[in-house]
């Protein structure tokens, strides 16, 4: 537009010299008075929404500010100038993709859902359970969430012991993990459950397991962690929590804690998610109020033993977890409260699918 107008103001010189030339043969006051008029009412080039008039131009005097004449600005809209107001806050990507320092609950999750299977063979007790529980966050108070658990246990055999073919957890709880002061992060639960087959033994199924673990970040690479765990079992109550949790690098991390140590090393991964393998120990079982299918005894069964599982992990960048469990279980003991029936299965392995966030 620039350059048209630029032609333009070419083409009144040119028919200003025509003119200028025509008036020569007029009289001298004729040809003067005409071409002054000429160039004062050629008033104005228009170049987009710039407006100036052609006679500054042709003037070596400066344009006052009141003939220029600039376009509106357009207004922002209001959500911009709102975006544009907040502080800009950087993402570690530790904290989006893999697993770093303190993931959501590094000790316990407040959603998870699992399926597992063992098979039946000898004396080994057959399973097939669905456990899972869900998490509703509270909003006066940062970093708690009122959750809700369940479990179902198919069971089948074994032969020399008389359990029930079922049986079912029911839990609510609170779970709060968070800062509370520089370095010093707390995740902490409990929850009230009940534990049973739902005969006539429900008053003796109620549980209330918890734990509270403190960790304190003294460096990225170290991180002493220290609490304990309530299990809340005839012959299992308190546990201490100990150990360091170490990241030699961004491919290995160390969960050297007891009772539950873990290991886990990055094997791959993209933007999106991050492939882990882990190797890591955990104590299994439960407790529940039963009924004898023989006698109809009110009775309640503690089962506990201990799991070893190679886990082939996935993390996404919204922090959920899945991951294929391949497990072996030993130390096996099932231990009624009357003593009728006790015994020690045998040795088994596991599969087991799991999603946690």
């Amino acid at each position: 537009m620039r350059r048209t107008a630029l032609q333009l103001i070419a083409v009144l010189l040119l028919m200003e010299m025509n003119l200028s030339i025509l008036m020569a043969e007029l009289p001298p006051q004729t040809s003067r008075t005409n071409s002054t008029t000429f160039l004062t009412h050629v008033e104005d080039v228009i170049d987009g929404d710039f407006v100036m008039p052609i006679n500054r131009y042709l003037s070596t005097e400066e344009p006052a500010a009141s003939d220029v004449v600039l376009p509106a600005l357009p207004e922002i809209p209001e959500e911009i100038e709102q975006i544009a107001q907040q502080p800009h806050q950087l993402v570690d990507p530790d904290e989006v993709v893999g697993r770093s320092y303190n993931d959501i609950g590094w000790y316990s999750y407040p959603e998870w859902s699992r399926a597992t299977w063992r098979p039946r063979s000898g004396d080994r007790i057959g399973e097939f359970s669905l456990e899972g529980r869900s998490a509703s966050p509270i909003e006066s108070w940062e970093g708690l969430s009122l959750t809700q658990g369940y479990g179902l246990h198919y069971l089948s055999g074994p032969n020399q012991t008389d359990l029930p073919p079922r049986l079912y957890d029911f839990q609510v709880g609170l779970h709060w993990f968070g800062e509370i002061t520089d370095g010093f992060w707390l995740d902490m639960a409990v929850a009230g459950g009940l534990y049973t087959d739902f005969e006539d033994s429900v008053r003796d199924g109620w549980r209330v397991p918890a734990h509270a673990v403190l960790s304190w970040k003294i460096e990225e690479e170290f991180q002493p962690v220290l609490g304990f765990r309530y299990f809340d079992r005839n012959n299992l109550g308190f546990l201490p929590v100990a150990g360091a949790i170490l990241k030699p690098d961004e491919d290995l991390r160390l969960e050297l804690v007891y009772p539950e140590p873990r290991i886990s090393w990055r094997t791959g991964g993209d933007s999106e998610k991050d492939h882990w393998i882990s190797l890591a120990g955990r104590i299994g079982g439960g407790e529940w109020a039963i009924e004898r299918a023989g006698s109809g005894l009110a009775d309640v069964v503690t089962y506990n033993d201990y799991e070893l599982t190679l886990g082939f992990e996935t993390f996404e960048t919204n922090q959920s977890i899945s991951a294929v469990e391949l497990g072996y279980t030993f130390d096996r003991q099932l231990r009624y409260r009357s003593n009728q029936g006790n015994y020690d299965p045998q040795e088994t392995y596991f599969v087991r699918l799991s999603l946690r966030k």
